[in-house]
């Protein structure tokens, strides 16, 4: 009877940490990939561009996004089976390892590059008004995120002063 009333428990508090754990991630928010080509966009959109440079803007993002898919789709047409066979052979080839991620790495290298470009070719599409509104906002926003870093850093040096 006592074993019973315990298994109950113990089911009960397991399904109740499980619960807790899937609503943290429901309503946890999704990490962004390129934080750093959403902050541009996030500072263009406070830019009043007109028209045309945002039909040029436009056309610089999907020309990039077009040259990155296509890197992609090089990269993982074969990488995937080559990396499995390494891990399913008897001995593990090193070198074999080290040249899928040099290629790896070869292609991000790649993507950053071409990313780099789309954001200079945005940025000389803006005016110098707009150029310098644009470092005002990065300015601010920097501050911002500095301040944020400062009060979470306090916050845990106070909660581990308090335990």
């Amino acid at each position: 009877m006592k074993s019973i009333k315990l298994k109950n428990k113990f089911s009960l508090i397991l399904w109740s940490l499980i619960s807790c754990f899937m609503i943290n991630t429901a309503f946890a928010k999704p990490p962004t990939k390129n934080r750093h080509h959403d902050e541009m966009r996030m500072f263009i959109s406070k830019l009043d561009l007109s028209e045309e440079q945002s039909a040029q803007i436009k056309a610089i993002k999907a020309a990039s996004k077009e040259q990155i898919k296509a890197l992609k789709g090089e990269r993982e047409e074969g990488s995937k089976e080559e990396l499995e066979s390494l891990f399913t052979a008897p001995t593990f080839d090193e070198q074999a390892f080290l040249d899928l991620q040099s290629k790896k790495s070869e292609k991000m290298n790649q993507a950053a590059l071409i990313m780099a470009k789309a954001k200079h070719a945005t940025y000389q599409v803006l005016t110098e008004e707009q150029k310098q509104k644009y470092a005002q906002l990065k300015q601010q926003h920097r501050a911002k995120r500095q301040e944020k870093m400062a009060n979470k850093k306090n916050k845990q040096a106070n909660t581990k002063s308090n335990n």
